[in-house]
């Protein structure tokens, strides 16, 4: 990987990545993002202090200790960047507008600007959300998935879909249409809560819209129409096919076609006809709806409307940042459009809000740079922040990485940057790079030639000796030849002639290539001259001797617990995992492990983080469709919740302050005391 790569990462301080900071030998003034960089698109907004409060208990007595007065702390929720970069769908129903990303749907009720996260269906990855004036619906990897109450709660929909993958959905007020991977198109049927696939004559369909009475369906020939059950006839106008939006309201239709044109009919879709030719300086259309008595659509130039039945249009949020992946929706005047910043209207799309900060990021990573903070997206993209990141955060070059693992020592910062998220499956390509100038200046650390095709999972730095640690996914183990070692473990010591191997006493695997090689490392942590792994398929090891050595520690462990998540501390190893309710502790000087109860955590959790710090021990979990962050001062044996109720993905300590990054809730910190 050249270091050409790394370029705009130089210099970090008082370059054009943050020129205008107002710091020692910077401008004073903010000033806009330099050629070469990437800003985050919403404004600066202080981060908002949360109502949401919590008593802390008192820590255990010895080491260090951290107390909270009786009367709790307050989480700090920061509302400005980093956001997500992708949102996937709007939708509107009666009571409420929904904002869809890769990750999680955002509600907020019509009038109100504050969007919270909505759970209560299983999925990891979220593909589309519809609404219709009295139910919501929403389709992840898992199914199909619906609510009558906007978002409180969810049942299962998929009746009469089964074997099929939803691959677009469109909505009205009163009817929902599902075209599925086998090219049909079906309609939601409310009477018998089940989808009616429609025929539509053999031809597959691509996208269909119905608002009850009427039914437009794209097929890979042509579009046709029908207001008969098993009758289509060909529309005028509307010959191609590959449209990106179609939307019907009794007479009027509007179709957005492939090249972003918009077409309006005033016969019930019968016929379509091309919009005023003025509307061609707006900018290819991406999306259309219907609000009250007007049509809304997003452009590349911003947000028009037309109150003509689609003939003629007006700008009404013109914005340089939007893109080609602008959504609408609306039920009645409410409107919302993501576009990607979030705009809301109560009038039928006549005036917009201001872009409504979502606390929507996903955050994989949270690292420090000298006085720099470094979070990393699931998008695979890095923002950098002064101190704690507040309010200003900026986009780092290039795009496609993330901070896998970060270590330091002696005034030297090593970062270890991927090409994976913690959801992905193997993808190699990693790179280290490290500064001594708090960011000033960068030098790529060159890895073996034959590891290029490697992701790592953790760094670990001492006496001048780096230790890298191989995540290969689980199906696959990293194989290498005589000469040189290409994966397993890696060490690269002080005045050495490059990387060698460093995995003596770890088991071995056979590799998909019939080779010898070594499980992935699924976690790595070090305290006080002693390395800990824990490994896919097998029990973790601990390394006296920086990697020399390893020894298996499983003396206290069910061999049935598969653990991935690992922090060190003075208090010991923590290990939990998170496919099943597993909390260890491996403490100082101690040959096996011990279970701790957990109390208080919720049953069947799953965890997603872990963070010890002053004898306060933090757990990120999952249960069921719920997420939260606990809190234990008696060393895991019972916990109580912090108060922040998001899926805590990365946790992170430093300077008397918790920050916490969430699975689509974004980046918020917990101020805490002084350690005794």
């Amino acid at each position: 990987m050249s270091a050409l790569r790394f370029r705009s990462w130089m210099p970090l301080l008082c370059g054009p990545l943050f020129a205008g900071l107002a710091l020692a030998g910077c401008a004073e003034e903010p000033s806009a993002p330099k050629p070469g960089s990437t800003p985050d698109e919403d404004p600066p907004a202080e981060p908002e202090e949360s109502a949401q409060r919590f008593d802390m208990p008192i820590a255990k007595p010895g080491l260090c200790s951290r107390t909270l007065p009786a009367g709790g702390e307050t989480w700090k929720l920061y509302d400005g960047p980093p956001q997500a970069a992708n949102r996937r769908e709007v939708a509107a129903s009666a009571g409420a507008s929904f904002v869809l990303t890769d990750r999680t749907l955002k509600r907020a009720l019509h009038g109100e600007s504050t969007f919270e996260t909505v759970r209560g269906f299983p999925g990891r990855w979220l593909l589309h959300a519809v609404a219709t004036a009295s139910r919501v619906f929403v389709v992840t990897e898992e199914g199909v998935f619906s609510s009558t109450d906007d978002g409180e709660t969810f049942t299962e929909a998929g009746e009469g879909l089964e074997g099929q993958n939803v691959v677009e959905m469109r909505a009205s007020e009163t009817t929902v249409m599902a075209t599925v991977s086998q090219g049909q198109a079906a309609r939601w049927d409310e009477q018998t809560g089940a989808w009616t696939v429609l025929d539509t004559g053999g031809t597959p369909v691509v996208l269909a819209a119905s608002d009850g009475a009427t039914t437009l369906a794209d097929t890979t020939e042509a579009v046709i129409r029908s207001q008969t059950a098993g009758s289509w006839s060909p529309v005028q106008g509307l010959e191609a096919w590959g449209y990106r939006d179609l939307v019907i309201a009794g007479d009027r239709s509007v179709a957005v076609t492939f090249f972003g044109e918009l077409r309006a009919s005033a016969d019930a879709g019968a016929n379509f006809s091309l919009a005023d030719p003025s509307t061609e300086a707006f900018g290819p259309a991406t999306r259309v709806a219907t609000a009250g008595d007007a049509f809304v659509a997003t452009t590349t130039e911003g947000v028009i409307r037309s109150t003509d039945g689609g003939t003629t249009w007006a700008l009404v949020a013109p914005a340089s940042t939007f893109d080609s992946v602008g959504r609408v929706a609306a039920f009645g005047d409410s409107v919302v459009v993501a576009t990607p910043a979030v705009r809301t209207s109560e009038d039928g799309g006549a005036t917009f809000s201001m872009p409504i900060a979502l606390r929507d990021a996903t955050i994989v990573s949270i690292a420090d740079v000298g006085p720099w903070r470094l979070v990393s997206t699931a998008d695979r993209r890095i923002h950098a922040g002064y101190g704690d990141g507040g309010s200003f955060w900026q986009q780092l070059d290039p795009e496609g990485f993330v901070v896998s693992d970060s270590a330091a020592e002696g005034g030297t910062s090593w970062l270890l940057l991927g090409q994976r998220t913690p959801w992905e499956t193997f993808v190699g390509g990693d790179a280290l790079v490290k500064t001594s100038d708090d960011a000033a200046s960068w030098e790529e650390v060159e890895l073996p030639y034959e590891a290029l095709h490697t992701a790592f999972s953790g760094i670990e730095v001492a006496g001048g000796s780096v230790l890298l640690a191989a995540s290969v996914d689980d199906r696959y183990s990293v194989t290498w030849s005589e000469e040189p070692v290409t994966g397993g473990m890696l060490r690269l010591d002080v005045g050495s002639g490059g990387w060698v191997a460093a995995n003596n006493g770890l088991p071995e695997v056979e590799a998909t290539s019939g080779l010898i090689g070594y499980p992935g490392v699924r976690a790595m942590d070090s305290h006080d001259g002693t390395v800990m792994v824990l490994l896919a398929g097998a029990a973790p090891h601990r390394s006296v001797d920086f990697g020399s050595s390893w020894e298996p520690i499983t003396a206290g462990l069910d061999p049935a617990h598969e653990l991935d998540r690992l922090v060190a501390s003075e208090r010991g190893f923590f290990a939990a995992s998170s496919t099943e309710d597993a909390l260890y502790v491996l403490e100082p000087g101690a040959l096996a492990w011990t279970r701790l109860d957990g109390d208080g955590l919720p049953e069947g959790w799953q965890a997603l983080s872990i963070a010890e710090d002053g004898g306060l021990l933090f757990l990120g979990v999952t249960a069921g469709f719920e997420a939260g962050l606990y809190v234990s001062a008696d060393g895991g044996a019972s916990f109580v919740p912090s108060g922040l109720d998001v899926a805590a993905t990365s946790l992170h300590v430093k300077d008397d302050r918790l920050f916490v990054g969430a699975d689509g809730d974004g980046y918020a910190s917990l101020e805490l005391p002084a350690c005794n």
